[in-house]
């Protein structure tokens, strides 16, 4: 029987946290702590171990947390790195797994280190500074190359992510698997109510690029009564309320604010009939596979999304989502009008397809696929 090795999720910022990402980390992580008692969650920022679990309603245990402080005299990574190489020289052979391109790159290039590094691929981090400045981009992308050809292993979070790594680094090196978000198994016993037929419903963040602002100005012109965004900060929610007073829908537009994760999975098994993804174009674009794609689809909403490799890798339009073009508004307004003038029958069809399918993308199946290919990293040739 073979030796399972430690294996230390390095994860250089503070828990829990509204974004996106601490979904994704925690939830990883707690899945995979559930078969693989070697597993050790490293933050670099102090976390209360209490407010990650009672925030993702997991259940981590004390002894599976560990808090590398980033300080000393200053606070930056470069502390944390060097705590986490005492850690890793403390264990010989461990298994290192990071979605932190610094911290990746540091271990890769201290050959006295003994251990095993995988690197989670949620972007290209030269792909965010402006062409104009050469010197950062190409020092960035240098890092990047590096990392693509130097670790054990890559786990991207989309297909599209690794098809544009083979294209952008020829000499890209490290074994490769794809494993994209996921969900939480929503018990049998939560049963939806009936839902508000009339009413669009968005959950998630409110940044720029995830399309708020462009739903909420083309909502007059959808048909629908009512729009029920829940997620972001007060600033942001107070920006997005003067548009819709400028828009004179301010009465129509519902803000429930942020709430945990398990909360948000349960609001919209009672409440999302009609759940809409408004991503914009962008260098975001080519990077995101929402969480709440998923998340739609398991609450068994009819899910509208942009028409984007990211997506339908996954999903195809018209059988388990609808799809609308992410560069043009009027596609948006006429897919969300075809929506409303569905029979409840077809809409019934499309949510019951999107449930069945939501159910392949589980964080469980994700930890599992990581876990393995950190113990057997051989590239999954079928997502190339």
């Amino acid at each position: 029987m073979s030796v399972v090795p430690t294996v230390f999720y390095a994860y250089p910022e503070a828990l829990p946290t509204m974004q996106a990402r601490g979904v994704s980390v925690v939830n990883t992580v707690s899945e995979w702590m559930s078969f693989n008692d070697n597993l050790k969650l490293i933050v670099g920022e102090s976390s209360r171990l209490d407010a990650v679990n009672h925030h993702y309603q997991v259940n981590i245990q004390s002894d599976k947390l560990s808090f590398l402080s980033k300080r000393f005299l200053l606070k930056t990574n470069k502390i944390y790195i060097w705590r986490l190489k005492r850690l890793i020289r403390q264990n010989p052979g461990c298994v290192v797994y990071t979605r932190h391109l610094k911290v990746a790159s540091a271990l890769i290039a201290d050959g006295s280190l003994h251990c095993s590094v995988f690197y989670e691929v949620h972007e290209f981090f030269y792909h965010s500074v402006d062409t104009a400045d050469s010197v950062r981009r190409g020092k960035l992308k240098s890092i990047e190359a590096q990392v693509f050809e130097g670790a054990t292993g890559l786990v991207f979070w989309n297909h599209n992510l690794e098809r544009l790594a083979i294209k952008e680094f020829p000499h890209l090196q490290a074994k490769r698997l794809v494993a994209t978000s996921g969900i939480r198994n929503v018990p049998h016993s939560l049963v939806a109510s009936d839902k508000p037929q009339d009413r669009l419903v968005y959950l998630g963040s409110l940044k720029a690029w995830k399309g708020v602002e462009r739903l909420i100005s083309v909502f007059p012109k959808t048909g629908f009564s009512q729009l029920a965004i829940v997620g972001g900060s007060s600033e942001e929610i107070s920006t997005l309320k003067k548009q819709c007073h400028d828009l004179g829908v301010a009465e129509q537009v519902e803000f429930l604010g942020s709430i945990s994760n398990l909360e948000a999975q349960q609001w919209l098994i009672d409440e999302a009939s009609i759940a809409v993804i408004p991503l914009i174009g962008g260098r975001y674009a080519e990077f995101s596979t929402p969480i709440k794609l998923f998340e739609y689809m398991s609450a068994g909403a009819v899910v509208v999304c942009p028409e984007l490799a990211t997506v339908t890798d996954y999903v195809r339009d018209g059988v388990e989502v609808l799809c609308f073009n992410q560069d043009s508004n009027e596609s948006l307004i006429d897919v969300l009008r075809s929506v409303r003038s569905l029979a409840l029958g077809e809409r019934d069809a499309l949510s019951a397809a999107a449930k069945r399918r939501s159910a392949d993308f589980t964080w469980r199946r994700r930890a599992e696929r990581i876990h393995h290919f950190t113990l057997n990293p051989v590239s999954d040739v079928k997502a190339s």
